[in-house]
């Protein structure tokens, strides 16, 4: 069995990235434009190359789109908690 390339070196977190935009850019489309079963198949690629952090790239995408965040690498929350946005992890 051949190994996956890995083009970047950070493939994984890329891919889901783009997908976590993408996720959240068509939910903000009005209902007759979205293509409901694409994001559905977006979601399910997307949990499968981010494994259980896949929530955390759909929240870091929509709080930048909300807020036009850029910059910053993590967030902080009320309570304090610090959420880093660019986390890498394995593939």
């Amino acid at each position: 069995m051949s190994k996956k390339p890995n083009i970047t070196g950070r493939d994984g977190p890329v891919i889901a990235k783009a997908l976590a935009y993408a996720i959240e850019a068509i939910g903000r489309l009005p209902d007759r434009w979205q293509e409901k079963s694409d994001r559905e198949d977006m979601l399910k690629l997307l949990n499968a190359v981010s494994g259980d952090i896949g929530d955390m790239f759909r929240f870091a995408a929509r709080y930048r789109l909300d807020r036009g965040m850029n910059d910053e690498d993590h967030l902080v929350l009320g309570s304090g908690a610090v959420i880093p946005l660019n986390k890498d992890f394995a593939d």
